[in-house]
């Protein structure tokens, strides 16, 4: 089932999806619902809000103790082509014509956890939270972890990215590119991450200058 010490999912369309798997000694066994949304959607959430939080733990921040809490992944919500946090628990929407089931994007669910991790990372009377900041610095979260800087692909049922942050011909620049809107904003930040992360691998090699580049993302969201 779909609940377990570091994450616990629940469906806002029904029951939570189960499974009966057959296991033999050192073998495997495949949990596959790609072909139903919405449990689909609950078995993406479980499975990459994990993959999310092991990031956290073993790159960044391996003694937060929110970490080690269960991060409540609700899916399958009323309405589409969104998702959120609470600044703890993550939210996700369901698909229409023209976006996917927002809890079946990898990297819509590193983006939002993204928030909660940076609202949860805060060192009291250093830093504030910020939106526009905290979307910038969650985009940068999922491309690191999918090395990929376009960020939710998928989204419009293809393979175009939902956001750029190393985009040909077109990066923003603070002050210049300023619109007022946090998404918008934080691309600014987000691009300005990247461009980080790609010189400190040219510096230092990919490990070591991607380790360098989250380890001063990290120290921006405190």
């Amino acid at each position: 089932a779909l609940s377990g010490p570091y994450c616990a999912v629940t469906n806002r369309a029904g029951t939570l999806a189960t499974a009966n798997l057959t296991l033999q000694p050192s073998g495997s066994a495949i949990w596959n619902q790609a072909s139903t949304e919405l449990n689909d959607a609950q078995l993406a959430g479980f499975i990459h809000a994990g993959i999310v939080k092991a990031y956290a733990r073993a790159n960044l921040a391996p003694n937060l103790a929110y970490l080690d809490q269960a991060v409540s992944v609700s899916v399958n919500e009323s309405g589409n082509c969104n998702a959120y946090s609470t600044g703890d628990d993550i939210h996700f929407y369901r698909s229409n014509t023209q976006c996917e089931n927002t809890g079946r994007i990898s990297d819509v669910i590193y983006h939002e956890f993204g928030h909660s991790l940076h609202n949860n990372s805060i060192i009291e009377g250093a830093g504030a939270f910020d939106g526009a900041m905290s979307e910038g610095v969650s985009d940068y979260l999922a491309a690191t972890i999918t090395n990929d800087h376009g960020m939710g692909r998928g989204f419009f049922h293809d393979d175009s990215a939902l956001r750029d942050l190393d985009p040909v011909g077109s990066e923003k620049r603070w002050p210049d590119d300023l619109q007022g809107e946090v998404h918008a904003d934080g691309e600014i930040i987000g691009g300005a991450l990247w461009d980080l992360r790609k010189g400190m691998i040219v510096a230092l090699g990919a490990g070591p200058g991607v380790a360098k580049a989250d380890d001063i993302y990290y120290a921006i969201l405190q």
